[in-house]
């Protein structure tokens, strides 16, 4: 069996888990309303997110995420370098995206959020490794 048909099954899987975050994000950015202005800040960063802010920031994930996952099912197609590429793509607008939630939602709904931006990276990285060369 080749690395290509070993990895098929997990790259599904991930590519799946990140499309239920990245439609799962709009459902979530509309439900959790940022925290009022000067109540949120990055965990030791001493930055505050404003209300206006966190609005800006959240939409602005929740498009990137479609839009790198777009990018993804596009790159399906393409050859491992135009993959690995978009993986990389990938994992870098879900730390991104993590980021935002972490310093934009609160309680429950951000440790859910940021852990699965964490999971989802992780996976990906995991899977850059085993795939792509560099």
């Amino acid at each position: 069996m080749s690395n290509t048909r070993a990895t098929s099954p997990r790259l599904a899987a991930i590519l799946g888990v990140s499309l239920l975050i990245a439609t799962g994000m709009v459902a979530v950015g509309f439900a959790v309303a940022p925290q009022p202005i000067g109540a949120a800040t990055a965990a030791g960063s001493g930055a505050v997110a404003h209300a206006t802010d966190c609005a800006d920031r959240l939409s602005a994930a929740e498009r990137s995420l479609v839009q790198t996952t777009e990018r993804l099912r596009h790159a399906a197609g393409a050859d491992q370098a135009g993959r690995c590429a978009a993986y990389r793509a990938h994992v870098a607008v879900l730390v991104g995206a993590g980021e935002t939630y972490s310093m934009c939602m609160s309680g429950f709904a951000r440790q859910d959020t940021v852990a699965q931006m964490q999971l989802a990276a992780d996976n990906w990285r995991a899977t850059i490794a085993d795939s792509c060369a560099r």
